[in-house]
């Protein structure tokens, strides 16, 4: 999901409390730091999540001129996942506990054992197999305070909640009809506002399809 181009499928956050005066440098600092990085095959983790160049999933060199654009921030949001076929990690790990069988000559294998079996066997397979990607694209507003995010999926919104939070100390609120109404028109506008009642215009997107929008 793009910031410059492409869905206009989005969710709106507001940042709690405001940035440093001069902030550009340290946040390009934290930024690099929790740049994307590959998945390691013999690694426990099943997926990683990192900062790239919006709208380029591949560039991680976030240079200073490709983040800061006047007075807003945009950024990319990486997330990488395993994704091993289940009917091919079910038939590699029956392979496995059998000639485990015939290794030990033992008729029962333990909790313990197969769950080691399983963890090398999971390794030997993500060495075949390419990771699934998923990429949106995020922009801040630093006069207003907002943050616009390209997607309306549930897991990747919480993804995004907690790295810009480990990233630059500030905390988002998800955006209500409320919370916009209250920045944009002031209070008691937007209590008038929110007292209206709801209309309701279509039907709301399959959450399964947004998430599949994303990868």
């Amino acid at each position: 999901m793009g910031v410059f181009k492409g869905s206009i499928s989005l969710t709106r956050f507001y940042v709690r409390g405001a940035p440093p005066k001069r902030f550009a440098a340290p946040f390009l600092e934290r930024i690099r730091l929790r740049a994307f990085t590959d998945l390691d095959p013999d690694s426990p983790d099943e997926e990683k999540s990192g900062w790239c160049v919006a709208e380029t999933p591949l560039d991680l060199g976030l240079l200073h001129e490709q983040i800061f654009l006047g007075t807003y921030i945009v950024l990319g949001l990486r997330t990488d996942r395993w994704r091993v076929p289940r009917a091919l990690l079910k038939a590699e790990l029956e392979q496995a506990i059998s000639a485990w069988h015939e290794r030990t000559g033992r008729d029962k294998i333990g909790r313990k054992d197969k769950e080691e079996l399983k963890f090398r066997v999971m390794r030997r397979l993500r060495k075949r197999v390419v990771p699934s990607m998923r990429h949106v694209d995020m922009c801040w507003n630093i006069d207003n305070g907002s943050v616009s995010l390209w997607t309306r999926a549930e897991r990747t919104k919480e993804d995004f909640r907690v790295l810009f939070e480990q990233t630059f100390s500030l905390e988002l609120d998800e955006a209500t009809a409320y919370m916009i109404a209250h920045t944009e028109l002031g209070e008691d506008e937007a209590l008038e506002f929110t007292a209206l009642p709801i209309t309701t215009l279509g039907e709301a997107p399959d959450e399964d399809e947004d998430e599949d929008e994303d990868d």
